[in-house]
């Protein structure tokens, strides 16, 4: 489901929509409420590997194109750094700290 997402990002905000299919999101809500739909955001972002806090701001269902647009602000503050990840200069083939 979440690899049939369409994401429509803005340029000057921290905003994102997310464009399903309604049948796609029916498959796993019973209910087109905001929780459902904060839900699907922070899933989807899990999903994605993606940094941030999504908090869902507006949900529009548009009938004659048979999609659910979900619109996200997404929060980057935190009170920690994310450090870069770090790859070992050498491999032991062994497993033996030298």
């Amino acid at each position: 489901m979440y690899s049939d997402i369409y994401e429509i990002v803005s340029d000057t905000s921290n905003t994102v929509s997310l464009v399903i299919h309604e049948k796609d999101y029916f498959l796993s809500y019973e209910d087109l409420t905001k929780e459902n739909a904060q839900d699907l955001a922070e899933n989807y972002f899990k999903f994605k590997g993606r940094d941030g806090v999504p908090v869902v701001t507006d949900i529009n269902r548009n009938a004659n194109t048979g999609r659910i647009q979900v619109t996200v602000k997404m929060e980057y503050e935190r009170d920690f750094k994310l450090e870069p990840a770090m790859a070992p200069d050498v491999l032991n083939k062994n497993r033996h700290d030298q």
